[in-house]
């Protein structure tokens, strides 16, 4: 998923969410490239909340936030590129010596 899950799209959301899980029990949904998620799409992961392995979210961004202030209980987050690309860098200069 890409961009934002609204009143506009969450239905087609929920539907290609359950559409994945009949073709495979258990998911790992990546919402790291989603920057807006409705109440709708919130309500679709619980509803799903039995399949799904993982969420992975972008860490300190609205849907991070939102997920976690709700209580989701299978959260993952990921660093942003330039967060890992400086994590790197660092880690990289402090073994030079």
């Amino acid at each position: 998923m890409t961009g934002e899950i609204d009143l506009i799209n969450a239905t087609a959301f929920h539907d290609a969410v359950r559409g994945a899980i009949s073709r495979c029990p258990r998911l790992i949904i990546d919402l790291t490239q989603v920057n807006f998620m409705g109440s709708a799409a919130v309500a679709t992961l619980y509803t799903y909340l039995d399949n799904l392995i993982a969420v992975l979210v972008t860490r300190n961004t609205a849907i991070a936030r939102a997920l976690s202030t709700a209580g989701f209980p299978m959260l993952i987050t990921v660093p942003t590129t330039h967060e890992t690309t400086l994590d790197r860098a660092c880690g990289h200069a402090r073994h030079q010596g």
